[in-house]
Parts: C-alpha cells; sequence; structure tokens
C-alpha cells in the first residue's frame, strides 16, 4: 500500500476540513439615474445572515461609507447629491464575512434644473388657483339659486 507524506495529508485535511465556498453576494440599483436623489438597493440572503452595505465616490472605495448593516432584503437611500456613487456589499454572520465584496453597482444623480422646477411650481399654482376659483364660483352660484 502507498504511503501518504505527512504534508499531502495535512493539505488533505486542510482542504476537507474548510467550508464550501459562500455563494457571490449581488447588489441591485434600481434605478441607476437618479433625477431625485433616491435609490433602492436590493439584495438576497438568508435567515441569519447580516449584509454589510458600503457606499464609495470612487470605483476603488478609498474612503468607504458603511450605509447599512441588518438582515433586511433592501434599502431605500435618499438624500444623495448630484454626482456618482458606488455601492457594494457583503454577506456576514457574526461580524465574520460569509462572501467577497459584490461587484460594485454605480448609481448616477442629476436633479432636476432649477428651471424645471419652478415651472411645475408655477403649473401647480394654476392648477391650485383655477380649482380654488371654481369652488367660489360654484359656492355663489349655489347660494344664488335658493
Amino acid at each position: 500500500m502507498p504511503r501518504i507524506s505527512p504534508v499531502w495529508f495535512v493539505l488533505l485535511i486542510t482542504l476537507s476540513s474548510q467550508s464550501p465556498a459562500a455563494s457571490p453576494f449581488s447588489l441591485h440599483a434600481d434605478p441607476t439615474d437618479s433625477s431625485d436623489g433616491t435609490v433602492t438597493l436590493s439584495w438576497s440572503a438568508a435567515d441569519g445572515e447580516q449584509v454589510y452595505i458600503e457606499r464609495g465616490i470612487d470605483a476603488g472605495f478609498v474612503h468607504p461609507v458603511v450605509i447599512y448593516r441588518g438582515t433586511d432584503s433592501a434599502s431605500v437611500i435618499t438624500g444623495l447629491t448630484d454626482g456618482r456613487y458606488f455601492f457594494r456589499g457583503r454577506l456576514e454572520r457574526d461580524g465574520t464575512p460569509l462572501s467577497d465584496w459584490s461587484k460594485p453597482v454605480s448609481v448616477t444623480v442629476t436633479h432636476h434644473s432649477l428651471n424645471r422646477a419652478l415651472l411645475f411650481f408655477a403649473l401647480g399654482a394654476v392648477v391650485f388657483l383655477a380649482t380654488l376659483l371654481l369652488v367660489i364660483y360654484g359656492a355663489r352660484r349655489e347660494k344664488i339659486s335658493q
């Protein structure tokens, strides 16, 4: 019978005792182009797995900011100013990573221009005034017919 060298034996024991590789973590952003500074990040995780999400201003995540840590399956991020943002995540259990970082997803935020916002405001004011005048006119007409 052939003998197994001690080095191969240790290697075989080490490889067989390792847990199976975790499935890759996948992060999704909707929308990827936002005009109101809001984005919904979603993912899937099993019970007991904690999700760890970071935001960066570059794809290298030089100075990442932790924006979520928990067990939900989605998070709505609001209040983003104009610019490009990158998000990545991974799964953890009791502080131990269960997956590598996800592939970064990027979101570009470009708010409406001031002219467009003022146009929306003006249209809203016209509709409000027209409704108010219609209510006043209807109330006077009903009072006269009585």
